[in-house]
């Protein structure tokens, strides 16, 4: 049973509170306010001996509370014990959930690093039965949510792997080795390096993080080390790359004499001699340490950035620069002069480097360069024992990044069907489940649990076999006859067509699709057009056309949707009636006059918009009766 401590000055609230989350599996302790303290101050002390005494696995505290009869420090109690309980070792671990009526004075204090990583709850001002249960989800995610055991920051989990995992990047974060992170897609090596980096003496400097993969071999270069002005058409002034941001650089690029801020080495200015005009300020600034770059996807990097990223970590800067860490130095593209860097380097990849060493894709002496210790994050299919952890945590992420109250129930039904799928996105796909639920939720209501769907094994396989079969038509390897023979299911055959439209991008045409699938006749493209209007997909956004009943039974459950989301749903093309629009009208106007209600209202249009569509799409006696045309 999670032991609960709540901190809250409403005497009706408190016992109401143990008594009802008492029904939830939560054991609810009510920290009882005594009858006039002296001072605020000494309320506070008293309140902080008794939270640290008896440690709690999650702190439900009322931050805007104030005592009666006490003086009006400028900041209520909860504000001042919040501020200690963070600062103290013992609650490193303990999740705190601001509980607060005051939503206005709360925000005002929102931008304050306090108020920034706990769990947030609003008191209810009516229908308290759904605020309990609202509450107790809350609780049983922020327990969930308490950090492994290590106390480490950005690692989520405590099977056996990450426990592992954990144990090493306690040690490693101490220490300024370069480590490679290995692992799928989607199983969280940024958050990996993440915790290496926040969990360590660099913690308070930059992470930066660039993906290698998402820059063509030209913009490499330039994102890993800058460029001064003039190095190539367009470069106005000098700009710093991953290396020096990472370092802590600041740049003062006025045109004729830039100024490069490092906190590197010893305090004071050095002018860079090699380069007239530029001044290099070497020294800590505001106490500051330097910090760490994330290489992610390293494999992607080409022949060239290698061979770059190669003496960047074989350079040594002179002695007298020296600080307590090695530094190494790096030349921006177009200059005469090196930079001195003080970074930790770590990277990741998806691929086995090793395998891309023997193929030649990968310097092997950049590779031994990299992976002076490996750490292989597991997929999630093999620590299926998280998933309750990671449920909880990333919709306490998705709830804070998006500025609304998301809950969810822990039960064991709805974990046990998480648990039946393998994943093969890994962590990204489970967030990604989380967030279409969470995108459906209606205002005003914030259970997911009900509108969450873990993704269908079979499908996706059938998603796999789709992806297959477009990457072979795209390579003009696969006819439509043939297409059509391996995939005698009508729902396969489409979904590899979908994915041949959309990846051929801007080039999609019925021309070129024609082409890719081998038709002939007098008009392939016809042919084309006449295959996807059976299957239902159209050359233009969006391409999947909705079924005619889907789109009526949404526009008559969501009175705000209306005719707007019809013509959206069908576009017109070419001035010609769409024969879907015309059918979604008809299965809308019937179910009004079925039940009694005004079909304009249902389609948020006025009477005289309705009967000008009824004329339009031919619909045949829309209103039948005086009796509905009355509603």
């Amino acid at each position: 049973m999670t032991r609960t401590l709540l901190v809250d000055d409403d005497s009706f609230l408190g016992p109401v509170l143990q008594r009802e989350l008492g029904g939830y599996g939560i054991s609810v302790s009510w920290v009882e306010f005594g009858p006039e303290p002296l001072s605020e101050e000494r309320y506070a002390d008293h309140l902080f001996d008794h939270l640290t005494k008896d440690l709690p696995d999650v702190l439900v505290l009322d931050v805007m509370f104030r005592v009666t009869g006490c003086p009006n420090p400028e900041e209520p109690i909860g504000v001042n014990l919040l501020r200690r309980l963070k600062a103290d070792s013992r609650y490193k671990n303990i999740p705190i959930i601001l509980y607060t009526g005051h939503e206005d004075a709360a925000a005002s204090l929102a931008q304050e690093d306090i108020m920034l990583t706990d769990f947030s709850v609003s008191k209810p001002a009516d229908d308290y039965a759904w605020h309990f249960a609202y509450l107790a989800d809350v609780i049983k995610a922020a327990s969930l949510e308490k950090e492994n055991e290590f106390g480490l920051k950005f690692i989520v989990g405590n099977s056996p792997a990450m426990r592992a995992i954990a144990a090493e990047i306690s040690l490693l974060a101490k220490r300024p080795v370069t480590v490679l992170i290995k692992g799928e897609t989607g199983t969280g090596k940024e958050s990996i390096a993440r915790a290496l980096h926040y969990n360590g003496p660099r913690a308070n400097g930059p992470f930066f993080a660039l993906n290698c993969a998402g820059l063509s071999d030209a913009l490499q270069d330039s994102q890993l080390f800058g460029y001064v002005r003039g190095a190539y058409t367009g470069a106005e002034r000098d700009e710093l790359g991953a290396f020096t941001y990472a370092s802590g650089y600041e740049l003062e690029a006025p045109v004729k004499a830039p100024r490069y801020l490092c906190q590197v080495g010893p305090p004071g200015e050095r002018v860079l001699s090699e380069a007239p005009g530029r001044r290099l300020i070497i020294g800590p600034r505001n106490g500051r340490p330097c910090g760490t770059l994330f290489l992610d996807e390293v494999a992607e990097l080409g022949p060239q950035a290698q061979a770059k990223l190669l003496r960047v970590l074989q350079s040594v800067v002179p002695l007298d620069l020296r600080s307590q860490n090695s530094l190494r130095m790096v030349r921006p593209i177009g200059a005469l002069f090196e930079l001195p860097v003080d970074v930790r380097i770590i990277a990741g990849t998806n691929v086995d480097l090793r395998e891309a060493v023997r193929a030649g894709k990968f310097r092997e002496d950049l590779f031994y360069r990299l992976s002076v210790v490996e750490l292989q994050v597991p997929p999630l299919r093999e620590r299926k024992e998280d998933i309750p952890r990671l449920y909880a945590h990333l919709i306490n992420e998705i709830s804070h990044e998006w500025g609304v109250h998301i809950s969810a129930s822990t039960d064991s039904k709805v974990l046990q069907d998480l648990a039946t799928y393998d994943w093969p996105g890994n962590i990204r796909e489970l967030r990604n489940c989380i967030e279409r639920a969470a995108a459906k939720l209606p205002d005003g209501e914030a259970r997911i649990d009900r509108r969450l769907v873990s993704p269908d094994p079979a499908m996706e396989l059938a998603d796999r076999d789709a992806k297959a079969a477009a990457q072979r038509v795209l390579a003009g390897e696969y006819s439509w006859s043939r297409l059509s023979k391996d995939f005698t299911d009508v729902e396969r055959r489409r979904r590899a067509l979908l994915k041949v439209i959309i990846d051929l991008g801007e080039m999609r045409s019925a021309e070129r699709i024609a082409k890719l699938l081998k038709l002939t006749g007098k008009d392939p493209a016809n042919h084309v057009r006449q295959i996807l209007t059976t299957l239902r997909l159209r050359l233009t956004e969006p391409f999947e056309i909705p079924e005619i009943s889907e789109v009526a039974r949404t526009v008559l459950s969501d009175g705000s949707l209306g005719w707007q989301f019809v013509v959206e749903s069908y576009p017109e093309s070419g001035g010609k009636i769409s024969k879907d629009r015309s059918s979604v009208l008809a299965l809308i106007i019937e179910a009004c006059r079925e039940a009694s209600i005004d079909p304009a209202e249902c389609l948020d249009i006025s009477k005289a918009e309705l009967e000008q569509l009824v004329v339009r799409h031919q619909i045949v006696q829309p209103f039948g009766s005086s009796k509905t045309n009355g509603v």
